[in-house]
């Protein structure tokens, strides 16, 4: 049952990841894809393997509100029996894309090199979550969320001033997408 759960969990997740594409017509899995499949009832067969009944729904709860992005990519990389032991060592949907904070818990975890690796290669097909006022440093492999991308025709510091649609849910704490 418990392969079931995953592989049936794994197939919607790379069914979501086909709706959605960014500006470079790259296919990632969107917030909200990843939302859809996370209230499924899947989820809740992969609990049950995993948790006695009067853990499942706090572990549900958990794995919603802080762990879904971290969740979605184990699955993908069939590496799922690990979702507790990267919980308990602080990984979550922030630190999953801030590349000192990803480090450290993958080795408070204990996480072989191989195994981190299968995990870094399925964080690229999870489009990042950013924050107002958050600050990381963003792995070279992650797909960012804009829907469109336009220049502006204006230069700052860095080069060209560019102007973006985001995919909704992927910018938090801020009232524009833009």
């Amino acid at each position: 049952m418990h392969d079931r759960a995953r592989s049936v969990l794994s197939c919607r997740l790379v069914d979501e990841r086909s709706q959605c594409k960014n500006w470079e017509n790259v296919n990632f899995l969107s917030v909200k894809a990843i939302e859809r499949v996370m209230n499924s009832t899947e989820v809740v067969a992969w609990a049950r393997h995993h948790f006695h009944d009067s853990e499942i729904n706090h572990f549900i709860e958990r794995i919603r509100n802080h762990f879904s992005l971290v969740f979605a990519g184990l699955i993908l990389a069939e590496l799922d029996h690990l979702t507790l032991v990267l919980m308990d060592n602080g990984l979550d949907n922030t630190t999953l894309f801030d590349k000192a904070s990803f480090e450290k818990c993958c080795d408070s975890a204990g996480l072989k090199p191989s195994e981190k690796q299968k995990l870094i290669e399925s964080r690229r097909d999870i489009g990042v979550v950013l924050e107002k006022n958050q600050h990381i440093r963003l792995p070279k492999d992650v797909k960012l969320p804009y829907k469109k991308r336009e220049s502006t025709g204006k230069h700052g510091a860095f080069g060209i001033i560019f102007k973006n649609e985001v995919e909704p849910g992927h910018l938090r704490g801020l009232d524009e997408v833009r």
